[in-house]
């Protein structure tokens, strides 16, 4: 009865001891892969803080605004073109519900076909 209870408390060391041995491994193997994503996201954040800092130099509203006048046909707002807000319901010409103008079952092809 004792050389049983040996033998398997001699196996349960060596199942505890190959355990122990996997969950080591194991666990530098998870270490070593959250120390890479870490330097992947400062990677990434350093590639966010120059983007962001090219996007602040590009976006400069002095530069857009002279392509603007440079590359767009745009002129000023005249105030004849301002109007109030009541007489925006009086100047849009009110339309009678109809039936769709596109013609079969599908809507969008129907609108597609039409617009070219």
């Amino acid at each position: 009865m004792l050389r049983v209870l040996n033998i398997l408390l001699a196996c349960g060391v060596v199942a505890v001891a190959v355990w122990l041995y996997e969950l080591k491994y194991g666990v530098r193997d998870s270490v070593a892969e959250i120390a890479q994503l870490e330097r992947a996201i400062a990677r990434a954040q350093q590639d966010l803080t120059v983007l962001r800092a090219e996007w602040s130099h590009v976006a400069r509203p002095k530069r857009v605004q002279d392509l603007a006048q440079r590359h767009l046909d745009l002129e000023g707002v005249r105030p004849s073109q301002i109007i109030e807000e009541r007489t925006i319901a009086t100047t849009i010409p009110q339309r009678e519900p109809s039936e769709p103008v596109y013609p079969g079952d599908d809507p969008i092809a129907g609108l597609l076909r039409i617009d070219q």
